[in-house]
């Protein structure tokens, strides 16, 4: 897998599991159904992530 590929399967995990656990936290209100708090903790992860300012590459040459 290219660093790319890996980067977004990192986020897309970190997303699937910080979405699921804010799905688990919004679930106790009886009026949103547990997929749908699923899908607003994971979308407000995604948003969060595309704006968020990217990291400088820290290459192994410099270190």
């Amino acid at each position: 897998m290219t660093r790319s590929n890996k980067n977004l399967l990192l986020w897309l995990t970190t997303g699937l599991f910080i979405g699921s656990t804010l799905a688990s936290a919004i679930k106790n209100f009886p009026d949103i159904s547990f997929f749908d708090a699923f899908m607003i903790g994971f979308g407000l992860i995604v948003i969060v992530l595309h704006f968020a300012p990217d990291r400088p590459e820290i290459r192994s040459s410099e270190a």
